[in-house]
């Protein structure tokens, strides 16, 4: 399987977004391929460490979103079930979950999706659940 081979995931997988934090510290990023096209994996570079960390696997739907006003979080979808999907923020040095927003149990319990808006600040989100605009505050 070309995951298991770095020379083969190399060649046959490209960026399909990047997004720097405001300290260009962090980088945020979406890979797909055409081997396992339409799904995608989610990352995070930490320049610090110069380490790549992977936080999701292949999957429909995974997107990196954007990171917060000064960087210290990150929002990311992931989690889909038939396009129906959760938002997660993370913290950008840590990565421990901040929030979990439309994300129960089970996946596939899920009625409406999840579309991310706006940071309000570094720890307020604004994301729309269907047709209904929220907020959520870590």
């Amino acid at each position: 399987m070309f995951c298991e081979n770095k020379t083969s995931f190399k060649n046959q997988t490209k960026f399909a977004s990047v997004v720097v934090s405001p300290d260009k510290m962090k980088i945020g990023f979406t890979i797909e391929s055409d081997t396992l096209s339409p799904d995608k994996v989610v990352g995070i570079f930490l320049r610090s460490t110069n380490k790549v960390n992977i936080l999701t696997n292949y999957y429909l739907g995974n997107e990196f979103i954007s990171f917060s006003p000064s960087g210290a979080n990150f929002v990311y979808q992931s989690g889909c079930f038939e396009g129906i999907c959760g938002l997660f923020v993370k913290n950008s040095e840590t990565f421990a979950i901040k929030a979990s927003l439309n994300n129960p149990e089970f996946a596939d319990y899920r009625s409406q999706n999840a579309i991310f808006v706006r940071w309000i600040s570094d720890n307020q989100v604004e994301y729309k659940l269907g047709t209904e605009l929220k907020q959520e505050s870590f």
